[in-house]
C-alpha cells in the first residue's frame, strides 16, 4: 500500500528508495522492482505509523500526500506495485479463479458465521459454471475459515506455497475474489479484476487505486446481498472472457 509514495520519493530524489524488509517473504516480492533499493541491515528501524487521512481519503491517497510534502490531494497516483515475475506455473489459466479470506482473524469466526455460506457459494457458483476455484493463503487462514468449507472441487494451495509463489499464481488467474486482505492489494498491484467483499473494514480508508475491481459493501451480512453480488459478477466476469 506504501509503493505509491514510494515512488514519489523515488523521483524526488532521483535515484531508488532504499528499504529494509522485516520478512524474507516480502523482500522476495520487490527484487525488480525498479524505484526500491533492498537493503539487509540497518542499525534501526522506524516504525511504520498510519497516517491521518482527511474525509473521503484513502491510506494510499494520504501517504502519498504526507511524503510528497502538500496539504493537496495527488491528482495523478503511482500506481501499487509488486514483482508479477512468475515462479511457478498454473495449469488451465483460462478457467481459474483466485478465491481468498484472510486479516480478520480467528475471534470473527465460528461454525455460525454467515461467511462459510458466502465463500462456500463461491466455491459452487465457479464450479457451477465450469471454473476453477483456487484458494490461496496460509494454515491460520484454513484454521480460520475454510475448515468448515466443502473445498474438494477447488485447486487447493493454501500452506503449499511461498508467497511470492502464491503471488505468482494470483497473476495467472482470470480473476479473482476475496475480502479485505493483503493478497487483494498484491490483485491490484498485478492489475487483476475481481471482487471484494467488505464487511468489517472500510472501503474507502483500505482500496486500492486500480478500478477494475468491484467493491460489495455489506455491512449489515445480509447473505442474499452477498449471493447476489458474487453470481452477477461472475456471469459478467465469465461472459467478458
Amino acid at each position: 500500500m506504501i509503493t505509491p509514495a514510494l515512488q514519489l520519493i523515488s523521483r524526488q530524489i532521483n535515484n531508488k528508495v532504499k528499504i529494509v524488509f522485516g520478512t524474507k517473504a516480502l523482500q522476495e516480492l520487490y527484487k525488480h522492482c525498479k524505484f526500491i533499493k533492498i537493503i539487509n541491515a540497518q542499525r534501526s528501524f522506524r516504525k511504520i505509523i498510519m497516517p491521518k487521512r482527511r474525509p473521503g481519503e484513502s491510506d494510499i491517497e494520504a501517504y502519498c500526500r504526507i511524503f510528497a510534502g502538500t496539504r493537496k490531494p495527488i491528482q495523478k497516483l503511482p500506481h501499487t506495485y509488486v514483482d508479477g515475475n512468475i515462479t511457478k506455473t498454473l495449469k488451465d489459466k483460462k478457467q481459474c479463479v483466485a478465491v481468498f479470506h484472510g486479516c480478520l482473524g480467528r475471534k470473527y469466526v465460528n461454525g455460525k458465521d454467515i461467511g462459510i455460506k458466502v465463500r462456500q457459494h463461491i466455491i459452487d457458483c465457479l464450479c457451477a459454471r465450469n471454473m476453477i476455484p483456487v484458494l490461496l493463503g496460509t494454515k491460520k487462514d484454513y484454521i480460520n475459515y475454510w475448515k468448515y468449507n466443502n473445498i474438494d472441487k477447488c485447486k487447493n494451495y493454501i500452506d503449499k506455497l511461498s508467497l511470492k509463489d502464491s503471488v505468482s499464481i494470483l497473476a495467472q488467474c482470470q480473476y479473482f475474489i476475496s475480502n479485505d486482505t493483503g493478497l487483494y492489494h498484491v490483485a491490484g498491484a498485478l492489475k487483476k479484476p475481481g471482487l471484494v467483499i467488505w464487511r468489517r473494514t472500510d472501503p474507502i480508508k483500505n482500496k486500492t487505486p486500480f478500478n477494475e475491481i468491484i467493491h460489495v459493501v455489506n455491512r449489515e451480512g445480509d447473505i442474499k446481498i452477498s449471493k447476489r453480488k458474487i453470481e452477477n459478477y461472475i456471469n459478467h466476469a465469465n461472459s467478458s472472457n
